[in-house]
């Protein structure tokens, strides 16, 4: 089942290509976004700030700097309530604040982990099953599990080492928890590793799912994760090794950014080069899933849909787009983040 976004259409979609360069000047790169609720979104960004937003109103909102460290990359974000927000920065350290008054939280190191020679160190992705319990990964096969109300009691260790000495530690892109007993992250050697977040970090098991770097991970059941890499999505039952679904194809010209599963039956994907594509993670159906472009320039960067009707997607521009992913056409787009002064 191939999904292509066609190239010509995204260069039609360009509109003033100046128009679009300078707005992303005048913005800040936004990385991750996370929905409690439909009504209330919360996105992180390079400078170490949060934005609190209502997707029905996003120019109506709250920019806070939660981040006082020396590196400010925030790098994820999860809400596992409407007044907890948790999210990790590329030097090991997890702050917890409340969206509605983020005050000045306190940031503390979760993962001792040295950085390595083979890229940027840190914490890459966080899931939060409950209030008291998340896991976070980092870029060197390691997890690290804490209460965020008590974070410096914490259980971690490593559970995707390299095959042999020479091989690059691998990083782990993409993780979701879809209990407190269940976490799965997927690694830049295309697999997907399942483990019990509680014990010292024994895989359930290994699923080999594609032959590329895999880029993020969506877990809308307990039984039912979809991964994508650059070219396309796999689905499979975390509880079961070696069991997927045919690949769904999803070529385009820019690079898989992020995904997002409302239900079981509905994915949606964006990517770097302004768009999304929704399909049904299910075995192929007669009619390819169709692509649409949301801001044409705009390197996308997460995505979340709190219900299956609304999806928010954020870019390195500082930009949001609250979308249907049934009928994305003409959603607008939203400077929500820029610079600090």
């Amino acid at each position: 089942m191939a999904v292509r976004f066609g190239v010509a259409a995204v260069l039609a979609a360009l509109g003033s290509a100046c128009s679009v360069a300078q707005a992303q000047t005048t913005a800040f790169p936004l990385t991750a976004v996370a929905c409690p609720t439909a009504s209330q979104c919360t996105a992180v960004d390079r400078s170490g700030r949060e934005v609190t937003f209502n997707p029905s109103s996003p120019g109506r909102h709250s920019r806070h700097r939660i981040d006082f460290t020396r590196y400010l990359v925030l790098k994820a974000i999860a809400c596992p309530s409407a007044h907890e927000c948790v999210a990790v920065n590329g030097v090991g350290v997890e702050i917890a604040f409340n969206p509605s008054s983020p005050g000045h939280p306190k940031a503390v190191k979760i993962d001792p982990n040295q950085p390595n020679n083979y890229g940027q160190p840190g914490l890459t992705s966080i899931a939060c099953p409950t209030v008291s319990q998340c896991t976070a990964v980092d870029d060197r096969g390691n997890f690290v599990t804490f209460d965020p109300a008590a974070p410096k009691h914490h259980n971690e260790n490593n559970i995707d080492g390299p095959d042999d000495a020479y091989t690059p530690p691998p990083s782990l892109p993409g993780l979701a928890c879809t209990s407190v007993k269940q976490c799965i992250a997927v690694d830049t050697y295309g697999n997907a590793l399942i483990w019990n977040p509680r014990t010292s970090g024994s895989k359930l098991g290994t699923n080999p799912l594609l032959s590329r770097v895999v880029k993020a991970i969506a877990c809308p059941g307990v039984h039912q994760c979809t991964a994508v890499d650059d070219t396309g999505a796999l689905t499979f039952n975390p509880a079961i090794t070696n069991n997927s679904t045919a690949l769904v194809k999803i070529d385009g010209p820019a690079a898989m950014a992020a995904i997002a599963c409302p239900t079981l039956t509905q994915c949606t994907v964006v990517d770097a080069g302004g768009s999304e594509v929704t399909f049904d993670p299910a075995p192929p159906k007669p009619s390819d899933p169709v692509p649409a472009v949301l801001a044409a320039g705009t390197s996308l960067t997460s995505v979340a849909c709190p219900s299956a009707s609304r999806c928010v997607a954020i870019g390195a521009g500082g930009d949001e787009i609250t979308f249907d992913p049934g009928a994305p056409a003409g959603a607008a787009v939203t400077v929500i983040d820029r610079p600090p002064r």
